[in-house]
């Protein structure tokens, strides 16, 4: 949780957080302020997954905070959030491999070898 006053990271640009509150609000058939689990089942169900009811009362508690037995918006948020930023962290471990496998450290110094690249790049 953030300190009152502190500075929040901005993690999604305010396009991407129209578009996230415009599914939320499609998932939120009911517009109850929530997607409860037989709106998340629909919207699964929709995307061609066959989820359990299981799976689907365990997807809402990971993210029902206050235990209301829905998706609330702001967790809904929390979510895509953390999508994003796994999905950064993914890309830039991806090339940090990348480098590391050419020659360089994981301290991120060193150089790779202009030749080596070329021929793994052809």
């Amino acid at each position: 949780r953030m300190e009152k006053g502190s500075e929040e990271e901005i993690v999604l640009t305010q396009e991407e957080l129209e578009k996230c509150k415009e599914a939320f609000d499609a998932f939120d058939k009911d517009s109850s302020g929530g997607i409860d689990p037989e709106e998340l089942k629909t919207v699964l169900m929709f995307m061609g997954q066959e989820p359990t009811d299981e799976e689907i009362s365990r997807m809402i508690s990971e993210v029902d905070e206050e235990n209301t037995g829905a998706i609330k918006w702001e967790s809904f948020r929390k979510v895509i959030e953390e999508q994003k930023k796994n999905r950064n962290n993914s890309d830039e471990q991806d090339t940090l491999d990348a480098f590391v496998a050419m020659g360089g450290d994981f301290e991120k110094n060193g150089s790779i070898d202009a030749k080596k690249l070329i021929s793994v790049i052809r």
